[in-house]
């Protein structure tokens, strides 16, 4: 798991990079998530976010029903 929680920040981090070309000096963030020229961790990205290990193989689902648990009710 940790292995690909640090894949998924690598990734955003390349996104972000890549997006952060697109916004003109002066202009707002345009939606980029985090400060400029400051890598994404899970820790300053700013929106909670969790990682949980799940196998229906293995009947291990805890993760993502407390996850979905946790959600607000409409």
């Amino acid at each position: 798991m940790a292995a690909i929680r640090t894949k998924i920040f690598q990734e955003l981090n390349k996104l972000k990079e890549s997006q952060s070309g697109n916004v003109e000096h002066g202009d707002e963030q345009a939606g980029i998530v985090g400060k400029p020229g400051e890598k994404l961790t899970p820790e300053n990205i700013g929106i909670p976010i969790s990682f949980g290990q799940i196998s229906a193989k293995q009947g291990r689902l805890t993760d993502v029903l407390d996850f979905l648990e946790g959600l607000p009710r409409h």
